[in-house]
């Protein structure tokens, strides 16, 4: 009985695709290729919805849709949202502007008049301190609007998508990416248009873990004056066993003396300034 309902599970979560991962206000695939057959020069490879697909669906019918755990702990997190550009929005006239909001905040970029695909190439910041549990629960925002319209059907279309799938990705890293820009309040009416963008995650202790010396590039003509450092190394104390019993039959049986060792091999390692040395 429990081996059935987890397979019923699975097929709900299979059908339903990312579910509460990505939110494209209803739109699946069909709404991407119909618009990205009429001459453009989108990649479907790059779309957010094509990325987070297969691969995502996978993850959730191993996990049967159970969320990571992650820490919560305070810590610093930095979120750099580039808006690159737009492409085929829906409209006449129009004078696009795209809304981002990251949690408790939202930012604007320019007003680009009387076009159907701006550029905007813009940067914005994003800084919080809070636990990776309590942060990566948000989501992220993007809402293309007419800024010409003052009524509330000024929104073109718009795109949202949990902070976590930013997290999961190498690097914590979404690059040049596109997504299917759609009414939430109207999931049938279709594609709105495209929006490409970037988003980078960065958590604060990555920066004081990072090696300077290790990788540090020198201008030609520069000599620094070296030096040498003596290490002294006596002894150690109440080392802990490293290997299991489980092994020490192994052990006995491959040696060729008949000294017995304790379970542990010790060696150091001492590092400076990008440089390691192990004895």
């Amino acid at each position: 009985m429990t081996f059935f309902i987890l397979y019923r599970l699975g097929n709900e979560i299979e059908q339903g695709g990312v579910g509460d991962k990505v939110d494209a206000s209803g739109a699946g695939d069909a709404g991407v290729r119909g618009s990205a057959g009429k001459g453009t020069e989108i990649n479907e490879k790059d779309t957010l919805d094509d990325e987070l697909g297969a691969g995502k669906r996978k993850k959730k019918l191993s996990g049967l849709a159970v969320r990571p755990q992650y820490s919560t702990k305070k810590q610093d997190f930095q979120i750099r949202v580039k808006v690159i550009e737009a492409r085929q929005l829906q409209g006449a006239n129009i004078s696009p502007i795209c809304k981002i909001t990251c949690w408790k905040e939202s930012k604007d970029t320019r007003v680009r008049n009387s076009t159907n695909s701006p550029f905007w190439d813009q940067t914005f910041f994003f800084n919080f301190f809070d636990s990776a549990a309590e942060m990566l629960d948000q989501q992220l925002v993007f809402t293309v609007y007419d800024s010409r319209r003052l009524r509330r059907d000024s929104m073109i279309g718009s795109f949202k998508f949990d902070l976590s799938i930013v997290y999961e990705c190498d690097r914590h890293a979404m690059l040049n990416k596109w997504l299917l820009l759609c009414n939430p309040e109207d999931p049938m009416s279709g594609a709105k248009g495209y929006l490409k963008i970037s988003v980078i995650m960065k958590v604060g202790e990555s920066d004081e873990k990072e090696d300077i010396e290790g990788n540090l590039l020198r201008p030609a003509g520069v000599q620094l004056r070296p030096a040498i450092f003596k290490i002294l190394l006596y002894m150690a104390e109440d080392l802990p066993r490293m290997d299991s019993d489980a092994f020490k039959g192994i052990k006995n049986l491959l040696s060729t003396t008949d000294e017995v060792k304790e379970f542990v091999d010790p060696y150091a390692l001492v590092s400076f300034a990008g440089k390691s040395v192990s004895c």
